[in-house]
């Protein structure tokens, strides 16, 4: 079993060290290193069989090129661990640009957003791994449908997670795309559902005002209307708190009992955690201290095995 290490700089004492089960599936976002298994290997993944990270750029389309023995080697770390992790697209890829534009500035970004997201699917199939990708902004649904199926997003090689691209659904800012599961279908109604899934995230849930997230029955209606978008479970779960109101349509994570959603009230927070025990659905934490986040729900919402120190 792995013991949960972390080395957040806000964390000032040792704190108490738990032991997972193997069914236990919480991650956060972690730094990218000089090699993939460099990056699951890294002190803050230490104790998550599940972690995000960017393959790149935040903020421009640069993707890194990996080694094939690097991605052989994470290959076989994955396998022996039970390990799965996700990429998080560059934020400024863009897919619901039209392709027949006249905007040289519109089809640049378009080919830009596709050749990294190409890049990291391409490169990763095989692997378990989701590619989380913005459904998009200032464009539209027909376009992101269109370009999508032209692309021919490939199945994933690897059994157990055949779902290379997931896409998220949005706070409800601005133009931004997916804001409620009404936008949700219509994309998915367009796609192959065997390789695009669904990313949801709990703040943009509650931001756009569509789910509480507060009671047992938001949290069974949540999954409800994810099986009737997709057809089965969510991919993936962003689990984070939210800095802003319900219905604020404004993207503002914040760390878990300390936000709009759960600080008053946990009801939601445990019945998700336990239908994403259930159905071995992982959970990102992308929020500003993740690892105090990640501690949090090991040593209040989870069984532990048992308990050390460093």
């Amino acid at each position: 079993m792995d013991k949960v290490e972390c080395n957040c700089v806000a964390q000032t004492e040792a704190p108490c060290i738990k032991v997972l089960d193997a069914h236990h599936r919480v991650g956060g976002n972690v730094e990218l290193k000089k090699t993939l298994l460099q990056t699951l290997c890294q002190k803050s993944s230490t104790g998550s069989h599940c972690v995000q990270f960017y393959l790149g750029s935040r903020q421009g389309y640069s993707v890194r090129t990996l080694d094939p023995l690097d991605i052989q080697k994470t290959a076989k770390y994955c396998e022996t661990y039970g390990k799965s992790f996700y990429i998080h697209c560059p934020l400024i890829a863009n897919l619901s640009k039209n392709p027949e534009s006249k905007d040289e500035k519109e089809i640049s970004i378009l080919k830009n957003s596709w050749r990294a997201v190409n890049s990291e699917v391409t490169q990763l199939n095989g692997l378990p791994v989701g590619c989380v990708l913005h459904v998009g902004s200032r464009g539209s649904i027909h376009n992101l449908v269109r370009n999508l199926n032209d692309f021919d997003v490939p199945r994933n090689r690897h059994i157990a997670q055949n779902k290379l691209l997931l896409l998220e659904n949005a706070a409800g800012q601005g133009t931004s795309l997916g804001r409620n599961f009404e936008e949700m279908r219509k994309i998915y109604e367009g796609l192959d559902k065997n390789t695009i899934g669904m990313c949801i995230d709990t703040q943009h849930i509650y931001g756009a005002g569509v789910n509480a997230l507060a009671t047992h029955e938001d949290i069974v209606k949540l999954f409800d209307d994810v099986e009737s978008v997709t057809g089965g479970n969510p991919d993936v779960i962003h689990l984070n708190d939210s800095k802003k109101a319900f219905g604020s349509k404004v993207d503002r994570h914040e760390n878990i009992g300390t936000g709009y959603i759960w600080s008053q009230e946990d009801e939601g927070l445990r019945s998700l955690l336990d239908r994403c025990y259930d159905q071995n659905i992982d959970c990102i934490l992308e929020t500003p201290d993740s690892c105090r986040d990640l501690n949090l729900i090991r040593s209040k919402y989870m069984d532990l095995a048992t308990i050390d120190t460093y």
